[in-house]
């Protein structure tokens, strides 16, 4: 199947060949230093693709697969990354200011010193900081600003508190529950004290813009 990567903004081809060889395309055209902001390459399958500092600002990633991918030093601002794969993939450094990140799985992806100014998980998740992300429990955790995805599940530490046996149950089956009573008071330990820190920081801003 021929696949085009085209802009987002003025339309035009950027690069065209076929599916398989999309990786090789992309990774070409990094290579090369070609600019792929606005590119649409979403669904493309660049799992372990080499794209240290590659321009790819308010480009289409939605339901690509980058997990594994480098991407250190990688400009993806305003960049839609809905549903993207990016597990495992090395973001440290990277400018995702703006980043659309929205049911994107960030399980084991490295975001130390990655620039997430007014970057959002989700309408209302905001994401301004490297999120902590706990593997091999049942389901993968991942604690943000104010929200804990535990599995597909967002939610506020307050509303996983409240969360019903029926609720827990219908993630998984019966034997969450025991594994839910085991680890939530960790995972919540955890959450606490990562949302805490950013209190000072908050409370700076606020100060700045006051």
């Amino acid at each position: 199947m021929k696949v085009e990567i085209k802009s987002r903004w003025s339309g035009a081809v950027l690069f065209e060949g076929e599916f398989g060889l999309m990786k090789l395309c992309v990774m070409a055209a990094v290579e090369a230093r070609a600019d792929l902001s606005g590119a649409v390459l979403s669904d493309a399958a660049l799992s372990g693709a080499d794209l240290r500092g590659a321009d790819l600002r308010g480009a289409d990633l939605s339901g690509a697969d980058l997990s594994g991918a480098d991407l250190r030093g990688a400009v993806l601002r305003g960049a839609v990354l809905r549903d993207a794969d990016l597990s495992d993939a090395a973001l440290s450094g990277a400018d995702l200011r703006g980043a659309d990140l929205r049911g994107a799985d960030l399980s084991g992806a490295v975001l130390s010193d990655a620039d997430l100014s007014d970057a959002t998980y989700g309408e209302g998740v905001p994401m301004t900081r490297a999120p902590l992300s706990i593997l091999g429990l049942r389901w993968p955790v991942l604690i943000l600003d104010a929200h804990v995805k535990i599995g597909c599940q967002l939610r506020t530490v307050a509303e996983w508190d409240s969360a019903t046996d029926e609720q827990i149950v219908a993630m998984d089956g019966a034997p969450s529950i025991a594994l839910w009573r085991r680890w939530w008071p960790s995972v919540r330990a955890l959450a606490v004290e990562h949302q805490k820190t950013l209190e000072p920081v908050m409370k700076g801003e606020s100060d700045e813009n006051d």
